[in-house]
């Protein structure tokens, strides 16, 4: 048996007798509702969530619903590495051999090629964690490996280690633009570890650290390179609007990637997006096009 939210009955209990100790609650009476449902079917599961909208529910406690987590969370403790998943059961301290939903959510989502996934990570990144919804489909699906997944968490801790680095060395305008940046500096710099995190080995953070260094740095520099020219609204809003942030990500790929003279990238760039959200074909080639750091498994 399972109860559901039942945690108001228990704490409104418990806080009676707290404050009443000589009080007898033995006969105390509390409504229940039992629903009968198939241990392994969808029911069950859609009778969580409907049951849980009188009160606030993060949208994380869902994917513990999520039967691909649970064989993610397997398929890495055969590798070593702790996947936790699900609320309330995060435990205390930084252990590198563990994985927390929110960041397996942000080292998937730079991964992808749409670039309005780094803005939805500055602005809101509940959307990924929505199973319902179409990124968390997107970077949760049943392709997705415990390879893959350990392997671009590695990629994104470096990434953040390198973009905090940053932050305390640089002052003004350009501190701000790494602080506010962290996400589309990894969604470009990710492309650039792409077959690495697609194998079947495990990255190694020394000869990552190793062999990325002077990429990242270049990564960096191309970053501040096109957020130096932006005077405004302001690096936060920037990051936050996937209007201003869609052609600065564009100009960093292409820049670093050194595709400035590349005729199909012009071609591209100059195709009609009628439709779209945002040049899908473009983003598509400019990600396929990242030259590819060797050496780290």
């Amino acid at each position: 048996m399972s109860i559901i939210n039942g945690a108001q009955t228990v704490a409104s209990t418990a806080g009676f007798v707290a404050d009443n100790p000589d009080h007898d609650i033995s006969d105390a009476k509390v409504m229940i509702t039992l629903i009968t449902a198939d241990a392994d079917g969808e029911f069950g599961k859609s009778v969580t969530r409907a049951r849980n909208h009188q009160n606030p529910v993060q949208l994380g406690n869902f994917a513990a619903l999520d039967d691909e987590q649970e064989r993610l969370r397997r398929e890495l403790a055969m590798l070593d590495i702790e996947y936790v998943f699900k609320a309330g059961a995060t435990p205390q301290g930084y252990d590198p051999k563990r994985i927390l939903l929110a960041e397996a959510v942000q080292a998937l989502a730079v991964l992808e090629p749409d670039p309005r996934y780094a803005v939805w990570l500055k602005k809101q990144p509940s959307v990924f964690i929505d199973t319902a919804s179409e990124p968390y489909q997107q970077i949760f699906g049943q392709s997705l490996s415990a390879y893959r997944l350990a392997n671009a968490v590695t990629v994104y801790r470096y990434i953040r280690s390198q973009v905090q680095a940053q932050v305390r060395s640089s002052s003004s305008y350009e501190k701000a633009a790494y602080k506010h940046g962290e996400y589309a500096i990894a969604f470009v710099f990710a492309k650039m570890l792409r077959d690495s995190i697609e194998g079947h080995s495990l990255i190694e953070l020394a000869k990552l650290r190793t062999a990325a260094g002077s990429a990242f740095d270049l990564a960096r520099q191309a970053h501040w390179d096109v957020m130096s020219g932006v005077n405004w609204p302001g690096a936060l809003a920037v990051f936050r609007n996937q209007t201003h942030a869609l052609p600065v990500i564009r100009k960093i790929m292409t820049r670093h990637f050194q595709l400035k003279d590349d005729p199909l990238r012009k071609q591209l760039a100059q195709k009609s997006s009628f439709g779209q959200t945002h040049q899908v074909d473009l983003f598509k080639y400019l990600a396929a096009k990242a030259p590819q750091i060797a050496n780290v498994i």
